[in-house]
This record gives structure tokens, sequence and C-alpha cells, in this order.
């Protein structure tokens, strides 16, 4: 995706782009497409839903917290219709104190995801690997974007141009996409970056700052390659041994650093500082 996207550095800047005509969709929450009065689809292979949860802590007034819940599930829940947020209670969307062409748009969307594919990740499993996600992300996609969408470009024009057979332009395109090979700065050892991978240094990654600024650059390498100008079948997808000065600038421009506001990174710091995890076609 990263290879025919660009990358921005929010999501809202998602939905501008889209409505403006500059991009042919993006990956966006659901009330910034009705807000923006866009149309939308839902993947077929599944699509995440996010919900605002109201604890009641331990040894909590019973009544007090019934009473803040109750309000919440009613007073509350009306204004955010106004915002096209779906309701924790969906039986107030019928409610004569709701604006009901809102309501209505609401209610068509709810269908729509009952009966669509939903891809339940618990908090638990997601916060395994959260900044591991973050940097290999950061790495792999938004760094290297310029070189991916070159790469792609040139890989469509040496199929199209007849110099590499179909066969040979879909062996590049799954190596392009294939989870690529780090080395680990700990132990010295070449792996390739599973979820197994990203979940046992999750940790290390989080508390250990200079631990991403070790592996992100040989996680970049692994992304990088080249498809020849002249004819015979292409060379690997994963020739690059060290990076490049283009890499270097990236890496440690800290306007780059200061400017990814986006997701939190480790300790407020990191790398990065942050990520623009935001693509639109």
């Amino acid at each position: 995706m990263a290879a025919v996207a660009r990358s921005v550095d929010f999501s809202g800047a998602v939905r501008d782009t889209v409505k403006r005509g500059e991009a042919v969709f993006g990956p966006m929450v659901d009330y910034f497409v009705f807000i923006a009065g866009l149309q939308y689809c839902i993947p077929t292979d599944g699509t995440d839903i996010l919900f605002d949860p109201v604890a009641v802590p331990r040894g909590a007034n019973m009544t007090v917290a019934t009473t803040l819940t109750r309000f919440f599930l009613t007073e509350i829940e009306k204004t955010v219709v106004d915002r096209y947020i779906l309701l924790g209670n969906p039986a107030l969307l019928d409610s004569p104190d709701v604006k009901q062409t809102k309501a209505a748009v609401l209610k068509q969307h709810l269908s729509r995801l009952i009966n669509a594919k939903v891809l339940a990740v618990s908090p638990e499993k997601s916060a395994a690997y959260y900044y591991s996600f973050i940097y290999y992300y950061e790495s792999t996609l938004v760094d290297l974007q310029d070189q991916l969408s070159s790469l792609w470009g040139r890989m469509v024009d040496a199929y199209y141009s007849g110099k590499i057979t179909q066969r040979q332009f879909e062996e590049l395109w799954r190596r392009l996409g294939a989870p690529v090979n780090y080395t680990d700065p700990a132990m010295g050892q070449v792996k390739t970056f599973t979820y197994q991978d990203a979940v046992a240094i999750n940790s290390k990654v989080a508390s250990d700052p200079p631990l991403p600024r070790q592996a992100v650059p040989s996680l970049a390498r692994g992304g990088q390659g080249q498809v020849p100008a002249g004819g015979g079948p292409p060379e690997s997808v994963h020739p690059a041994e060290r990076p490049t000065d283009g890499d270097k600038r990236h890496h440690d421009s800290p306007q780059r650093r200061s400017r990814h506001k986006h997701v939190p990174s480790p300790r407020g710091g990191g790398p990065f500082g942050g990520s623009r995890n935001a693509l639109y076609i």
C-alpha cells in the first residue's frame, strides 16, 4: 500500500485530501466520513471497531456510579449524534431529542457494520506489540515511502515495456511485501521480523530508546531494492547492505523527529518522536 500511497501527518489530512479530490481514497474513522459528506466501503476481509468504555472502579459508591453510567448512556450519548459517533445505546437513535437526519445516517452505518466482518483484537494483544509496530511502520513504510514509490513505478514500467514477465513481476511484488529481515542489535542475529519478534522486543523498544535507533536502519535496509534498467530478470528486491545518505537524513533529522506528533513514542521521545500513520492513495 505504501508504494502507491502518500503519508500525511494526521488523520484529518486524509479526510481533507480525499474531499478535495487529490486522492482516490484513504483509511479514516467513520465519523470523519460523515462530517465530510464522503462515501465509504468496509473491507471484505474485516474492519476494527473502537469503543470508549465507561469504567466503575472497585469500591466506588454504587449509587453514584449507577447514576453516572445512566447519564453517559442517555444524555451524553444524545449529544454525540451531532458528531456522527455511534452510540453505546442504539435505541437512542429513535429518540425525539436527537436530530433524525443524522440518526438515519448512523442507523444505516450500524446496519452495515452488523453485517460486516469485525476484527476483534484484545487490548492486551495490541499492547503486546504496540511500540514494535510503531517503529516497524515508521522504518519500512514511512521513511522508505519515496523509495517504495520509485521501485514500484520501475517495476510496473519494466513489466509493461516487456523487460520482465508477469511471473517475474509477481515474484517482485511478493518479495516487496514480505516480512523484512533485520539484525537484532542485542544478539547480532539476522531474523525475519514477525509478530512473535514484535512481541518479544516490544518491552525493550519501549524502555530502551537507543534500541530502535539501532534496529530501525536494519529494518529499513531490508525494504530497499532495484529493478534493472535493461532487459533480463530483475535483481533481488533486498540488495542494499548499508543506508544511503537519504536514509541517514531521514533517521537523524531533528526536523523530522519534531514534526511527527500523531503516535506517541516511548517516554515521549525515541528516535522519531511519533509517526505519520495515515495513508491515502
